[in-house]
């Protein structure tokens, strides 16, 4: 409560001022209905006289923040990377789902699953992120650096908590810095690989 006296039995004491304005918060966590009973008191000359009510208190869930833990990895140029993701929901209730967006990912880079989005993101299930794997675009080496983010979504409110975290993939054949000469292949006009590094935030809808 966010007034009164909390007794030894745990019952709440409260006068008649501290009642404007009260409002119960109920555990970390906790969805569901709490049955309260509400007993007025009135003391007068030594005497008592009291009556009492029962009042429903209905706790609706909520989307809880997810956890998310990326970790960066290496991997060869014009070969599948494993990425090392891990998401799951901070406190599953039922209604709740969890789904986890990938940017950055350059022109001709692809995920071995998930969807596509138009904006340039992926969209993947928890289930998906089992075994997922980047492919960069052909001969390309150098670091994308991907923004992860974790939604979690709870279907009947509505109501979306995400966590955001961003992971650098190297992809080994050489380190070139950017700006610096660009590579030529034999028989083949001359290559840099791009470099330019994109950022963006996707919300799920």
């Amino acid at each position: 409560m966010s007034a009164g006296t909390h007794n030894a039995d745990g019952t709440w004491t409260l006068t008649g001022a501290q009642l404007t304005g009260l409002t119960l918060t109920p555990p970390a966590d906790y969805s569901g209905t709490l049955n309260l009973t509400v007993t007025a008191h009135a003391d007068v000359n030594g005497t008592d006289a009291a009556i009492s009510a029962n009042v429903a208190v209905t706790v609706l869930p909520v989307a809880d923040i997810p956890n998310l833990v990326v970790l960066p990895v290496v991997g060869l140029e014009d070969q599948p990377i494993a990425l090392n993701i891990t998401a799951g929901l901070a406190a599953p209730v039922a209604g709740e789902t969890l789904s986890v967006t990938i940017a950055g990912l350059p022109a001709g880079a692809t995920l071995s699953t998930g969807t596509h989005n138009a904006d340039g993101t992926w969209t993947l299930t928890s289930a998906q992120l089992t075994g997922v794997t980047l492919t960069p675009a052909a001969d390309y080496h150098g670091t994308l650096n991907l923004t992860v983010t974790a939604h979690c979504r709870h279907q009947r409110h509505r109501r979306i908590d995400q966590r955001q975290r961003r992971r650098h993939r190297p992809a080994r054949g050489g380190y070139p810095q950017p700006g610096g000469p660009a590579r030529r292949r034999a028989g083949g006009p001359a290559h840099r690989p791009d470099h330019h590094r994109r950022h963006r935030h996707a919300r799920g809808g």
